[in-house]
């Protein structure tokens, strides 16, 4: 059976998926892949002092201050970064907390694991460890393209992988994406990968 497409006569195949009509206007046959937006290259946080809010997030940030917490903002190319410090007597753990309000600077729903856990690195520390939390619905708060990562200082949580690994390989059944800037660690052979796998160590 002929394919109905073919039918255009003087129109050409113009590439795979593709033929030209009328005025050499391209026709696809099927839905074309979004491409992703190109992202700023990362850049160093600054801190920023913002003057003014809006009315009602002036107050509703007011409303929702625990007592005794103190507020940073900082910003990057990526990203706008509010860092709120609990004392313990305010926090329901009864330890300090730190909560870090995340969003991007084209207020976009991206949500990047890599950046995320990159954030947490400059502005709490390497060493610490921070949670996301998916919380009961009782509770939900979701009305803006916002994130959350909560931290307790000095505290690792006690569930999570062991050691550390890094890997730009993929094995079969997997995919993996480059990195911008590999880890002086990251393993990038896949015979290692799999060793170790099968191993269970490095």
């Amino acid at each position: 059976m002929s394919n109905p497409l073919d039918a255009r006569g003087p129109e050409a195949r113009n590439g795979a998926g593709k033929i030209t009509i009328g005025n050499d206007e391209p026709f696809f046959r099927g839905t074309p892949k979004p491409t992703k937006p190109t992202l700023p290259p990362w850049t160093p946080f600054q801190r920023v002092v913002v003057s003014t809010l809006p009315e009602w997030a002036a107050t509703a940030k007011a409303a929702a201050a625990p007592e005794g917490s103190s507020e940073q903002r900082y910003e990057n190319s990526r990203y706008f970064v509010c860092v709120t410090r609990i004392p313990a007597k305010q926090g329901s753990c009864g330890n300090d907390l730190i909560h870090l309000s995340i969003r991007s600077t084209d207020r976009d729903a991206r949500h990047d694991w890599r950046d995320f856990q990159r954030i947490k690195n400059e502005l709490v520390g390497v060493e610490e460890e921070a949670i996301e939390l998916y919380p009961a619905e009782s509770r939900l708060v979701d009305g803006t393209n916002q994130f959350h990562l909560w931290c307790i200082p000095g505290m690792l949580w006690p569930f999570g992988f062991g050691e550390r690994l890094v890997s730009s390989a993929t094995l079969p059944g997997t995919k993996q994406r480059p990195f911008e800037e590999p880890p002086a660690d990251c393993i990038t052979d896949a015979d290692e990968l799999l060793r170790i796998a099968r191993e269970g160590k490095k």
